[in-house]
């Protein structure tokens, strides 16, 4: 795995691999203290990895919810953000 650190208002890293998805739990858990996490994702990306990284999460003991809206523009809206707030 590669770290990218990234110099921004904040600065921040991005994590680079093969397979990574799998042990994002891992990766998480030696980044913060937080045990409760939101997957926000598309109908397309979710069926492909949502499964895998919810996995991951629960074997670090991480727990978490998942939105999902429909992919494309019109979902990207007011109207989506409001849903996840919710």
């Amino acid at each position: 795995m590669q770290t990218i650190t990234i110099n921004a208002t904040t600065q921040y890293n991005i994590f680079v691999g093969n397979d990574i998805l799998k042990n994002c739990g891992e990766i998480i858990s030696a980044v913060t203290k937080a045990r409760k996490v939101v997957i926000v994702t598309d109908d397309i990306v979710g069926k492909l990895y949502a499964d895998t990284v919810i996995k991951s999460l629960n074997r670090s003991n991480i727990s978490s919810d998942l939105f999902i809206f429909p992919n494309g523009e019109k979902s990207k809206s007011h109207e989506t953000l409001i849903k996840l707030y919710e």
